[in-house]
């Protein structure tokens, strides 16, 4: 997370070779140039599409980290928890558990980690009907000129935005009466959406499942897989633990699973197309969010 004048420096402090290291950022550009990103030599950074860069640092961190340990400065730490709970006193209409208030967390000190060292992040306006709570938020945050004077950054709406990115925009529903009062509006997220109720209902009614609440359960699906639309990088380290753990942990039937996939990639294509994780990531969701589901597999 720091960034060197040259690959001495680094590899210093690596214990390794400059050879050894120029070999690994050989590799890792050659990884990393389908999603526009690379890491350049002088001054050692890395840079290229924003959004897909805090992508790889959050699923990085995910899976290399314990919750709450991760490699930064104090000063994130604590003022990304801040923000987060302040966040969540007013935005989410569904209660957050341990893991997913880790999750935001997580999201906000990588944004928040970004813009100190100036790199911003391309996006598109605050939603008009989510304008007025952004900036009720700024106002009432207690530690406003403090986080300012520290950071050198004026909490803007924008800058308030461009933390809470994954979930101030156009896709993401807060409730699924958000979902069809804003989010339904915009034609790629119902293309999304009804996708993922044609899948559901398809398997419901392919393997005699019984779908009560399905709501719910299509509401959360959406905010999860829309993410994956929109991004160019996959959670790689993320598809291994999911598959072990559903084709290893539970005694899944071939046919739902090989059936389930075949709707996934008929009817959601624009998630399904970006890497086969996202199937996993969704059956997933499927076992930890449909109990009937997850009693007939």
């Amino acid at each position: 997370y720091n960034e060197y004048d040259h690959y001495e420096e680094l590899a210093k402090d690596l214990f390794i070779s400059q050879a050894t290291l120029k070999r690994v950022m050989t590799f890792i550009n050659k990884c990393f140039k389908p999603h526009g990103i690379t890491i350049k030599s002088r001054p050692v950074r890395i840079t290229g599409d924003e959004a897909n860069i805090r992508a790889f640092y959050l699923f990085y961190l995910q899976e290399r980290y314990p919750d709450d340990q991760y490699p930064f400065d104090e000063r994130i730490r604590v003022f990304s928890k801040d923000l987060v709970q302040l966040f969540m006193e007013k935005f989410p209409k569904d209660k957050f558990n341990y893991a997913s208030k880790m999750r935001l967390i997580r999201y906000v000190a990588v944004s928040l980690l970004r813009e100190t060292k100036r790199h911003e992040i391309q996006h598109e306006a605050i939603p008009e009907e989510l304008k007025t709570l952004v900036i009720d938020e700024i106002n009432r945050y207690y530690n406003r000129e403090k986080f300012e004077y520290i950071f050198k950054l004026k909490l803007t709406p924008q800058l308030y935005q461009g933390l809470f990115l994954q979930y101030i925009n156009n896709g993401h529903a807060f409730s699924y009466r958000d979902y069809q009062e804003r989010v339904s509006l915009i034609k790629e997220n119902q293309e999304i959406y009804k996708g993922l109720q044609k899948t559901v209902e398809s398997i419901a009614s392919q393997f005699g499942i019984s779908l009560s609440n399905s709501d719910y359960l299509l509401w959360r699906l959406y905010n999860v897989m829309s993410i994956g639309a929109r991004l160019s990088i996959t959670p790689y380290v993320i598809y291994p633990n999911r598959k072990i753990l559903l084709l290893f942990n539970q005694s899944l039937k071939t046919t739902i699973l090989s059936q389930s996939k075949d709707l996934f990639n008929q009817y959601v294509p624009r998630v399904a197309e970006k890497n086969e994780a996202y199937f996993y990531e969704f059956l997933y969701l499927l076992v930890t969010h449909w109990p009937d589901f997850y009693k007939t597999i």
